[in-house]
């Protein structure tokens, strides 16, 4: 399960790498990018259920790879930073419950209803769909609103300032994660060689 939980962090880092940058953003990258926040959100919060629901075996294992003092004051920091995701106090914290409970996977009436009436009332007329350049239908009115959604209330920062916020923090949540879960893997690697078979760390 921890091998199946690392596969998709480390494919969503490598995606996010390739992300062009927000000021160059057409109508369909705008809408590949609040859509795949909302889909790495959802593969997050579902890597720290696993992390919170096994964590006790899951630092033993994370605390064992640790091969040297130097490696070992970055293993401790990297487990009170998963302990941090596990207890709902990372920044990127509200951001996870919120797009993987209200809007990634459910599409909840009521942040929805809210969110089109603040686009409603912010606009004379708003731009409910348009084409893209191989003439494909790309719902613009359905990004805004998930875009408004997944960052509700009034903010100090700009819309561009908010979202590389949101970006920044998720993907470090993932990097935790991801390395979190590899050392377990290396720990336990290293468990079945020094004990010669599975043990209970397994499950």
């Amino acid at each position: 399960r921890i091998g199946l939980a690392r596969n998709p962090l480390a494919t969503q880092l490598t995606f996010a790498e390739q992300s062009p940058k927000v000021e160059k953003y057409s109508a369909v990258q705008a809408r590949n990018l609040i859509c795949s926040l909302v889909s790495v959100a959802g593969f997050t919060f579902e890597a720290v259920r696993l992390a919170h629901g096994g964590f006790r075996t899951l630092r033993a294992l994370v605390e064992s790879s640790a091969d040297s003092d130097s490696t070992r004051a970055h293993v401790d920091e990297l487990v009170r930073r998963v302990g941090a995701l596990c207890g709902g106090k990372d920044p990127s914290s509200e951001f996870l419950e919120r797009a993987r409970n209200q809007l990634g996977f459910h599409w909840d009436e009521g942040p929805i209803r809210e969110a089109l009436q603040e686009i409603v009332g912010q606009r004379s007329k708003g731009i409910l769909a348009e084409f893209d350049h191989e003439g494909r239908l790309v719902y613009r009115l359905a990004t805004d609103v998930l875009a408004r959604a997944l960052f509700p209330g009034d903010s100090d920062e700009d819309d561009a300032e908010r979202l590389a916020r949101v970006q920044r923090d998720l993907l470090r949540a993932v990097e935790v994660l991801r390395e979190f879960f590899e050392r377990a893997l290396i720990g336990y690697v290293n468990l079945l060689e020094t004990t010669g078979g599975p043990s209970q760390a397994e499950s």
